[in-house]
Protein backbone atom coordinates (compact mmCIF):
# COMPACT_ATOMS: atom_id res chain seq x y z
CA UNK A 1 0.00 0.00 0.00
CA UNK A 2 0.98 3.36 -1.15
CA UNK A 3 1.29 6.15 1.60
CA UNK A 4 -0.81 9.06 0.89
CA UNK A 5 0.60 12.51 0.72
CA UNK A 6 -0.77 13.38 4.00
CA UNK A 7 0.89 10.55 5.79
CA UNK A 8 4.55 11.71 4.60
CA UNK A 9 3.44 15.56 5.47
CA UNK A 10 1.80 15.01 8.75
CA UNK A 11 4.08 13.34 12.05
CA UNK A 12 3.11 10.10 13.12
CA UNK A 13 0.48 10.52 16.27
CA UNK A 14 3.19 8.93 19.14
CA UNK A 15 5.77 11.48 17.69
CA UNK A 16 3.49 14.52 18.22
CA UNK A 17 2.82 13.56 21.43
CA UNK A 18 6.66 13.00 22.32
CA UNK A 19 7.38 16.52 20.74
CA UNK A 20 4.76 18.02 23.78
CA UNK A 21 6.55 15.91 26.37
CA UNK A 22 9.70 17.17 25.25
CA UNK A 23 8.23 20.67 24.60
CA UNK A 24 7.29 20.76 28.07
CA UNK A 25 10.55 19.29 29.58
CA UNK A 26 12.24 22.27 27.90
CA UNK A 27 9.89 24.85 29.27
CA UNK A 28 9.69 23.42 32.45
CA UNK A 29 14.02 22.92 32.44
CA UNK A 30 13.83 26.57 31.84
CA UNK A 31 11.58 27.73 33.95
CA UNK A 32 14.02 26.35 36.56
CA UNK A 33 16.94 27.24 35.23
CA UNK A 34 15.52 31.14 34.85
CA UNK A 35 14.69 30.85 38.40
CA UNK A 36 17.47 29.40 40.19
CA UNK A 37 19.59 31.78 38.21
CA UNK A 38 17.07 34.62 39.89
CA UNK A 39 17.59 33.07 43.21
CA UNK A 40 21.36 33.12 42.92
CA UNK A 41 21.07 36.67 42.17
CA UNK A 42 19.11 37.28 44.96
CA UNK A 43 21.40 35.25 47.21
CA UNK A 44 24.76 37.26 46.23
CA UNK A 45 22.83 40.67 46.76
CA UNK A 46 21.81 39.41 50.48
CA UNK A 47 24.94 37.44 51.14
CA UNK A 48 26.83 40.99 49.88
CA UNK A 49 24.68 42.85 52.02
CA UNK A 50 25.74 40.56 54.75
CA UNK A 51 29.32 41.29 54.07
CA UNK A 52 28.98 44.92 54.69
CA UNK A 53 27.65 44.50 57.53
CA UNK A 54 30.22 42.04 58.64
CA UNK A 55 32.85 44.28 58.09
CA UNK A 56 30.76 47.46 59.92
CA UNK A 57 30.75 45.23 62.89
CA UNK A 58 33.83 43.78 62.59
CA UNK A 59 35.98 47.21 62.19
CA UNK A 60 33.91 48.60 65.18
CA UNK A 61 35.04 45.26 67.41
CA UNK A 62 38.51 45.59 66.09
CA UNK A 63 38.42 49.30 67.00
CA UNK A 64 37.16 48.68 70.67
CA UNK A 65 39.80 45.95 71.08
CA UNK A 66 42.79 48.24 69.79
CA UNK A 67 41.29 50.86 72.66
CA UNK A 68 40.99 48.74 75.39
CA UNK A 69 44.54 47.28 74.17
CA UNK A 70 46.06 51.20 74.87
CA UNK A 71 47.08 51.29 71.69
CA UNK A 72 47.72 54.93 70.47
CA UNK A 73 44.99 57.34 68.93
CA UNK A 74 46.64 57.77 65.66
CA UNK A 75 46.61 53.77 65.34
CA UNK A 76 43.12 53.81 65.70
CA UNK A 77 42.42 55.95 63.21
CA UNK A 78 45.07 54.94 60.71
CA UNK A 79 43.03 51.58 60.64
CA UNK A 80 39.64 53.35 60.53
CA UNK A 81 41.39 55.18 57.65
CA UNK A 82 42.22 51.59 55.85
CA UNK A 83 38.81 50.25 56.41
CA UNK A 84 37.10 52.35 53.63
CA UNK A 85 40.15 50.85 51.34
CA UNK A 86 39.42 47.20 52.33
CA UNK A 87 35.77 47.39 52.45
CA UNK A 88 35.30 48.64 49.04
CA UNK A 89 37.74 45.50 47.79
CA UNK A 90 36.24 43.05 49.29
CA UNK A 91 32.68 44.20 48.24
CA UNK A 92 34.21 44.98 44.74
CA UNK A 93 36.00 41.42 44.40
CA UNK A 94 33.47 39.31 46.41
CA UNK A 95 32.31 37.40 43.77
CA UNK A 96 35.54 36.07 43.81
CA UNK A 97 36.39 35.74 46.93
CA UNK A 98 35.84 32.05 49.05
CA UNK A 99 35.59 33.16 53.11
CA UNK A 100 36.99 30.85 55.66
CA UNK A 101 36.41 31.17 59.27
CA UNK A 102 38.67 30.23 62.41
CA UNK A 103 37.51 26.56 63.87
CA UNK A 104 35.67 27.60 66.24
CA UNK A 105 33.10 29.56 63.76
CA UNK A 106 33.14 32.60 65.30
CA UNK A 107 31.56 35.33 62.59
CA UNK A 108 33.15 38.18 65.00
CA UNK A 109 36.48 37.15 64.63
CA UNK A 110 38.78 37.67 61.80
CA UNK A 111 37.38 35.94 58.03
CA UNK A 112 40.10 34.41 55.71
CA UNK A 113 39.64 35.58 52.53
CA UNK A 114 40.64 33.17 49.21
CA UNK A 115 41.19 35.16 46.16
CA UNK A 116 42.59 33.65 43.07
CA UNK A 117 43.81 36.55 40.88
CA UNK A 118 43.43 35.21 37.42
CA UNK A 119 42.52 31.69 36.40
CA UNK A 120 46.49 30.51 35.12
CA UNK A 121 47.45 31.17 38.91
CA UNK A 122 49.08 27.87 40.51
CA UNK A 123 48.24 29.22 44.38
CA UNK A 124 45.31 31.45 45.53
CA UNK A 125 45.89 34.52 47.77
CA UNK A 126 44.70 34.89 51.16
CA UNK A 127 43.91 38.12 52.49
CA UNK A 128 43.60 38.73 55.84
CA UNK A 129 42.51 42.13 57.41
CA UNK A 130 46.11 43.26 58.98
CA UNK A 131 44.31 45.07 62.09
CA UNK A 132 43.01 42.64 62.94
CA UNK A 133 45.65 40.14 63.22
CA UNK A 134 47.69 40.17 66.75
CA UNK A 135 51.44 39.47 65.93
CA UNK A 136 53.24 37.14 68.03
CA UNK A 137 56.74 35.82 68.16
CA UNK A 138 57.54 32.13 66.96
Amino acid sequence: MRPSVTHILAPPQRFSSLCYLWLIAFVSHMYALYYSLLMAVFVRVCLQAELKEWIKTYCQNVRQAHKDAGTPQEEIKAFMADAKTFAGWLLKKYKDLSPYMAANCNPDGCIIFEYWPDESASNPNFVYIAGGLKATKV
